[in-house]
Formats: C-alpha cells, sequence, structure tokens
C-alpha cells in the first residue's frame, strides 16, 4: 500500500478541525493506492442502510450531520470537501466499508471521545483505498462517564 499526498485534503481536515465547536476534531482524510487482500476485507463491514440510500448518499449523511453540528460554518467548506472526496477517489464506484465502534476495546475511542467515524472506501477500478476517519474529542479530556458518549447505533 503508497501513501498519495493531497494537499487539498490536508488543508480540507486542517480547516475542519479548526472549526470544531466545543470539541476536538482528529480527522484523517488519506488516500491510498493498494490491492486489497482478502483477510483486509473481512475486518470491516459493508456499509448498509435501511434506507434504499446508495452507500455514498449514507456516508455524506452521517458525515454533515455529525459536521453540521460540530464545525464552525460546516456548511461554507461541505461542497469543497465532497468535491475533493469525489476527485480522489469517485465513491459513485466504490464499495464502502465502516467501522462501528462499541467503545470496548476500540483505540480510537478513549475516555473523553464522544463519537467517531471510520469509512474506507475502496475502488476497484482505480486499484486505491481512501481513508475517512473523525472522532470528536472532549475539550475536557477523560472527564466524561462512559453513559454520556453518543450511541452511533441509533442512526
Amino acid at each position: 500500500m503508497k501513501y498519495l499526498e493531497n494537499s487539498s485534503l490536508e488543508a480540507l481536515s486542517s480547516t475542519i478541525s479548526i472549526g470544531a465547536i466545543d470539541c476536538i476534531l482528529d480527522i484523517k482524510l488519506e488516500a491510498y493506492s493498494c490491492k486489497m487482500i482478502q483477510s483486509d476485507k473481512k475486518q470491516w463491514k459493508s456499509y448498509e442502510d435501511g434506507n434504499g440510500l446508495s452507500e455514498r448518499q449514507c456516508v455524506m449523511n452521517a458525515v454533515d450531520g455529525k459536521f453540521s453540528a460540530t464545525v464552525n460554518n460546516y456548511t461554507t467548506i461541505r461542497d469543497e470537501l465532497w468535491v475533493a472526496i469525489e476527485s480522489e477517489i469517485q465513491p459513485s464506484d466504490c464499495r464502502i466499508y465502516s467501522f462501528k465502534s462499541s467503545y470496548a476495546g476500540d483505540p480510537f475511542s478513549e475516555d473523553g471521545c464522544l463519537w467517531c467515524l471510520n469509512f474506507f472506501f475502496y475502488n476497484k477500478n482505480l486499484k486505491r483505498l481512501f481513508l475517512f476517519s473523525c472522532r470528536a474529542l472532549s475539550q475536557n479530556g477523560g472527564n466524561l462517564p462512559t453513559d454520556q458518549l453518543w450511541d452511533l447505533e441509533d442512526e
């Protein structure tokens, strides 16, 4: 697997992180040139939503919902984000995998993690993988009780 540098994605990650409201956003928008092997596929579940929406639209709705609530003026950079992702990976031609944390034993959801989103976009034709990962961390560090963490299963 080879990391593909993209200054546009790096700038967007920074802009989104800087615009965080009442939390710290740790966001990764990374593209890799690769051949996904079968054992890699088994660790992630295909992203599905029972509403009949495309995988791409379901991911956009999940991301937009979280960022609208946590990124100052997200609407001003929303289109730029999705255009950059479209040009990098062409999501409509991808198989999309998601990782939904149960929080127990998840290295990305330590104390103070309010929510997290983790998506892999795999474009077989481009032989490219795109990671969209974001977690919102409390500005108070690990001071939140576990029962106050947002439940991702309700989405």
